[in-house]
């Protein structure tokens, strides 16, 4: 499974699993002021309607109060990777109002 081996083996993350995988995908880490400036150079070169649309923000999780919040626009679902006992929601296209200020490159 393709998916199984980008998640490096993690076929669902959670809370008990989430140091773990962040350990293993540690060189691929890009901070919020570093992906703020790519997000602003992808915005200056093709404009803000292309980069709300392809650099949009797909999900967010909140690992302390165990939420999956999917803002996915397209067919397919990230859903079936939430763990058990989970709250999530389907917010497509509506990240502005759920990502919190201090997580929030644009």
């Amino acid at each position: 499974m393709l998916f199984k081996r980008v998640k490096y083996g993690f076929s669902i993350l959670s809370e008990k699993n989430i140091v773990s995988f962040l350990d293993r995908v540690t060189d691929f880490k890009v901070g919020k002021e570093e992906l703020a400036e790519y997000y602003a150079i992808y915005k200056e070169l093709y404009g803000a309607i292309d980069v709300n649309y392809t650099a949009t923000r797909i999900f967010y999780i909140n690992f302390d109060k165990r939420e999956f919040y999917s803002f996915f626009t397209e067919p397919g679902s990230y859903e079936k990777y939430m763990p058990c006992g989970w709250n999530g929601y389907d917010k497509a296209g509506e990240y502005d109002e759920y990502v919190p200020s201090e997580m929030k490159y644009w």
